[in-house]
Formats: structure tokens, sequence, C-alpha cells
């Protein structure tokens, strides 16, 4: 008989780490830096640019684009897309 929680049956599940230490290593070992609003790619599949969040100086909202199999994917973090017109700050740039 399954386990049950509240009289609905469970299932567990065996948890895996999706990294090791033996991952991490090799990718400190090769830091890269690029210029604060540069587009760079991390794999020929895998692409990185940023936009100006606007409302805190420097700030950027990452947008990461990634082609396989004829399957195009975009993804990018806001948090909040920024104030407009204000004199002391920039206007965000929309993606």
């Amino acid at each position: 008989m399954p386990a049950t929680r509240n009289n609905i049956p469970t299932i567990a599940f065996r948890r895996r780490s999706l990294y090791t230490a033996n991952d991490i290593d090799p990718g400190l070992a090769r830091p890269e830096t690029h210029a604060r609003t540069a587009a760079f790619d991390v794999s020929p599949e895998f692409h990185i640019d940023s936009y100006d969040a606007g409302h805190i100086p420097r700030l950027l909202q990452p947008r990461a684009k990634h082609h396989e199999a004829g399957k195009k994917t975009i993804a990018g973090l806001s948090g909040d897309i920024g104030r407009y017109d204000q004199p002391i700050l920039t206007s965000a740039t929309p993606p």
C-alpha cells in the first residue's frame, strides 16, 4: 500500500544533485568577463544579452536565448521595469 498524507497517495522521489563539486572546480578555473552591456555566446545554442533596468544605476535586466532543434526559447529577468522620465535615473531599456 502506498504512503499517504491527508489520505492522498504520495510518491517518493529520490533526489539527486544536478551538479557535484567535481563540476564546479573546472568552471571556477575559467572565469570570463564581459563589458557591462555586451552580448555574448555561452555556446553555439545559448546567447546572453542585457538591458538597462533604469531604476537603480548600473542594474541590468539579463535575457537568455536558446536555439535547439529549430526551437527558440527566450527567458528574461526583469524584477520591475523601472521609472521613466526621472531626472536622476536613467529610463529603462525594454528588451
